[in-house]
């Protein structure tokens, strides 16, 4: 049973990268215009599961080297899997309900923990790009004008829908 989590989670840390990398490359072509919502769909698929391939695949080479590099797959070290299937099985069989209810909680708490680990990272990412550029689209203004502008018109300026009022404060 101690071996499910560990498979679970060198599973789907791949796959993490690979949405990832979808993702970023779908912003990128479309923050480029180099393509249409369709296309950047297709090219994002395609591109994201060619090096999500290949990312796992030079990583379970490195670790070959070096064990530590698997922690990049979630997880230091391959699974120790059963010698056969009837063992695993017999183990299973042999537990309590109580026990594998137990059991499956933990795998699903370090799932879920993993999981929101990585999604926070690229929510708060994406959430600092965003403001960064909002940020970049606030036309400069004179701190004094900025004192005597009232609070409306100080938004207004800001959202960019009355630049002119800074210039006759």
């Amino acid at each position: 049973m101690t071996d499910l989590l560990p498979s679970i989670i060198r599973t789907l840390t791949p796959v993490i990268y690979g949405l990832l990398i979808r993702l970023g490359l779908a912003h990128l072509l479309i923050t480029l215009g180099m393509a249409s919502d369709d296309t950047t769909t297709v090219i994002s698929y395609i591109a994201g599961a060619i090096v999500t391939i290949a990312l796992y695949y030079v990583i379970r080479l490195m670790e070959r080297l070096e064990p530590k590099v698997g922690i990049l797959l979630g997880w230091i070290g391959e699974p120790q899997y059963a010698t056969t299937i009837d063992d695993d099985l017999e183990k299973w069989r042999s537990a309590t309900k109580t026990e594998v209810v137990e059991e499956l909680g933990k795998i699903k708490d370090e799932i879920l923990g993993h999981v929101e680990t990585i999604v926070g990272s690229v929510v708060g990412s994406v959430v600092d790009e965003k403001v960064t550029q909002a940020a970049a689209s606030v036309p400069a203004l004179d701190p004094a004008a900025a004192t005597k502008m009232k609070k409306a018109d100080l938004v207004a300026y800001v959202s960019g829908s009355a630049a002119d009022t800074a210039k006759t404060s």
